[in-house]
């Protein structure tokens, strides 16, 4: 009897467990569903579209009817909300103060795709957030017309504390894939960043990881720029690349790279003092071109090192300054 009542109030016990968690897992399908979902201890969001979630249109009618405010109203306010970046040429998200939330695709293989329109704000700007996840996303501005570069970053940290990003894709033209300002545990895993015209990612902060994660195709004038302290590469591969790895004005405190792979087609830089590299595969090609173009303006080349007359092709779904065949 004794053994019966305990298994009978073990399930119940598993069942309201099960349910509460079933309860915290918000499904959303559409761009508005989405910024109603984006608050504090909203737990898990998943994004179930199956077309790219453009936030454009959302941003600006929510912006222009007065649900949404600038990001410089709450400076120096204690408050938690979604707000915009009104830049240039249109809106950017930026979550303020928001905690605990987990924003993912259904799965790798399925990811969910956020854009935006506009080129000069960030696609997503988390400013003294906590506790952020994401995961299964693509994210990235959209190709419009002809190209031009984007001034905005691809994903912009500030003052965030145990921010993790998982199986994701950050895409150019985004200035910087991840711009990070004064931030602390960072957690990059199993991400792609590629076609950044800038930096590949511009860290400033303490307790950095990346895993496994892939660097391709980007061009600028610092391709890892990291100004923080305890930053650590694991089995990471930087590719295709046009532009500076590590010099005097990107590396100021002690990196450590770890069984990654580095394709380069000239020196690594001049603070390789300042770079820890245990069992890396590093080929450089001293001799060879460029894969890909410099902002600054110089030539372009493909993946062959034949000179292209232009810019390269514009490849769906990202701002592409490279003609790679993919």
């Amino acid at each position: 009897m004794k053994r019966s009542i305990f298994t009978l109030s073990l399930l119940m016990l598993l069942s309201l467990t099960a349910f509460a968690q079933k309860k915290k897992e918000i499904k959303v399908n559409t761009a508005e569903e989405l910024l109603y979902a984006l608050r504090s201890d909203a737990s898990t969001i998943v994004i179930t579209a199956k077309e790219a979630i453009n936030l454009t249109e959302t941003l600006d009618r929510w912006y222009n009817s007065g649900k949404l405010q600038e990001e410089t109203i709450a400076e120096g306010v204690a408050q938690s909300d979604i707000f915009v970046n009104d830049d240039e040429d249109g809106l950017g998200l930026v979550m303020i103060g928001l905690k605990n939330i987990t924003i993912k695709g259904k799965s790798p293989k399925k990811p969910a795709e956020i854009v935006i329109d506009p080129r000069f704000p960030d696609v997503l700007k988390m400013d003294h957030c906590e506790n952020i996840t994401l995961e299964n996303l693509v994210l990235g501005h959209t190709v419009q017309g002809d190209m031009g570069w984007c001034h905005g970053d691809v994903l912009a940290l500030v003052g965030c504390k145990n921010t993790t990003v998982r199986n994701c894709s950050l895409f150019g033209c985004g200035v910087c894939g991840i711009e990070a300002s004064n931030i602390s545990n960072l957690l990059v895993e199993n991400t792609e960043i590629h076609h950044c015209s800038w930096d590949a990612i511009h860290i400033h902060g303490r307790n950095v990881t990346f895993n496994n994660c892939d660097f391709h195709h980007n061009a600028g004038f610092m391709l890892i720029n990291v100004e923080t302290s305890n930053v650590t590469f694991n089995g990471c591969t930087l590719r295709n690349t046009n532009g500076t790895l590590f010099d005097e004005y990107s590396i100021y405190n002690p990196i450590t790279m770890n069984k990654c792979k580095i394709i380069h087609h000239e020196g690594l830089g001049s603070k390789m003092d300042l770079v820890k590299i245990i069992n890396c595969d590093v080929q450089i090609d001293e001799e060879g071109e460029p894969d890909g173009y410099s902002p600054l303006g110089g030539e372009v080349y493909d993946d062959e090192g034949e000179e292209m007359e232009d810019y390269g092709e514009v490849q769906e779904g990202n701002c592409d300054y490279y003609d790679d065949g993919e």
